[in-house]
């Protein structure tokens, strides 16, 4: 059972739901593209020539380096979206990140000001962006490289 599941209120129902965008893996792939770029450089190195110097000995370190760096970035990533919850209903807008330390917030509906929509250009291109949620007294911050946010934000708004 989901977070927002567990905290929904007797009548209340879920409208949208929020999800972080796959964008956040790129890191991840890039680096284990260069890793693995690198090791099939340093494997064909070796067969074409041999052992000619010894900065050939430090290529494939290079190599298991940038794929373990890569591993873990893709790790974190997943982690990152399996831990991230959001949700807006017909009462408020919830969001949970974490999941040992778990970090929480809602808002009501009925206090949403303003929501801004924040997207470069490879966000326009590709539909993620970042959520500002403004309200009285208060607001969301970190909602970071959210799938199609503008649908996200029609569902805050509208009423």
């Amino acid at each position: 059972m989901s977070y927002i599941d567990s905290v929904l209120q007797p009548g209340e129902r879920l409208v949208h739901v929020g999800r972080i965008h796959p964008i956040i893996y790129l890191n991840g792939v890039v680096a284990l593209i260069v890793g693995l770029v690198v090791l099939i450089d340093a494997f064909m190195t070796h067969v074409i020539f041999g052992r000619i110097a010894a900065i050939y000995a430090i290529e494939p370190l290079l190599a298991y380096l940038f794929l373990v760096i890569g591993l873990l970035l893709m790790v974190s990533a997943w982690f990152r979206k399996w831990t991230t919850e959001i949700g807006v209903t017909d009462r408020r807008v919830i969001q949970k990140t974490g999941f040992i330390s778990r970090r929480t917030a809602e808002m009501n509906i009925n206090q949403v000001e303003r929501v801004e929509v924040r997207q470069s250009i490879l966000g326009r291109v590709f539909n993620y962006g970042s959520l500002s949620i403004h309200g009285t007294g208060s607001g969301l911050e970190g909602l970071e490289t959210i799938a199609d946010p503008l649908s996200l934000r029609t569902a805050i708004t509208a009423r």
